[in-house]
C-alpha cells in the first residue's frame, strides 16, 4: 500500500503507467521542500574550494612537482588533495595549511608506493614558475624530508609549525631538515644563498 491508498499499490507492480497516473500521484505527495541547507552550504564550500584552488593550486602543484619530479605524482596529489578537501568541508579549520599538507602526504606516499614496485625514472622538463633550474636541480638533489621541507618553508611560504605537521615531524626536526638542507644547497650551488 503506498501512501495509504489502495488503487495506488496497484498501478506498482503495472508497467507502463499512464501519465495521469504519474501526475495524480505527484500532486497528491507531500509538498516539495525548498533547497535543502546542506545544499546550499556544499554549494559554498565548493565555491571557496574553487577559489583556494585559482589561488594556491599551481604553486602548491609546482612545489608538489619540484618535490617529487613527477607530473603524474603532482597531477594526483594536488587533485586527490582538492577533492578531499571538497568531501570533509567544515571538518577542516584551515584549508590552506589542509591543502599543502595533504598534497606533499599524497605525494610522498606515491613516492614511496612507487619506489618499492619499480626505479623511478622522473621526468626532466622545464617549468616556467622555476626560472633558474640550477636551483631546481639543486633543490631536487636533497634528501626527501630536505626537499619538502625548503619547497614548504621558502616556496610556499608556510611557518615551520606547519612544515613540521606537513612532514609528520616536531618543529624542532623540521628546523633540523631546512638547516641541512639551507648548507647542502649552499654547497650545491657555489654561492651564496638568501633565505628570507
Amino acid at each position: 500500500m503506498i501512501q495509504g491508498r489502495p488503487e495506488a499499490a496497484s498501478a506498482v507492480g503495472r508497467f507502463p503507467i499512464t501519465t495521469g497516473e504519474l501526475l495524480t500521484d505527484v500532486n497528491e505527495s507531500a509538498t516539495f521542500a525548498p533547497i535543502d541547507d546542506d545544499v546550499q552550504h556544499a554549494q559554498v564550500a565548493s565555491e571557496s574550494v574553487e577559489r583556494l584552488y585559482r589561488d594556491q593550486g599551481g604553486r602548491v602543484w609546482s612545489a608538489v612537482f619540484a618535490y617529487a619530479a613527477d607530473r603524474g605524482v603532482a597531477d594526483d596529489a594536488v587533485a586527490e588533495a582538492f577533492a578531499q578537501l571538497l568531501r570533509r568541508g567544515d571538518d577542516v579549520r584551515d584549508a590552506t595549511t589542509w591543502i599543502w599538507t595533504a598534497a606533499f602526504r599524497l605525494a610522498a606516499g606515491e613516492l614511496k608506493r612507487r619506489s618499492t614496485l619499480s626505479p623511478n625514472v622522473p621526468e626532466r622538463a622545464y617549468e616556467p614558475e622555476f626560472a633558474d633550474t640550477r636551483v631546481l636541480d639543486a633543490i631536487r638533489a636533497l634528501p626527501e624530508r630536505q626537499r619538502a621541507a625548503v619547497l614548504l618553508r621558502y616556496y610556499a611560504d608556510r611557518p615551520i609549525t606547519e612544515v613540521a605537521m606537513a612532514l609528520g615531524l616536531r618543529a624542532s626536526t623540521a628546523r633540523v631538515h631546512l638547516h641541512r638542507a639551507r648548507n647542502r644547497l649552499k654547497e650545491l650551488l657555489g654561492e651564496e644563498v638568501s633565505w628570507d
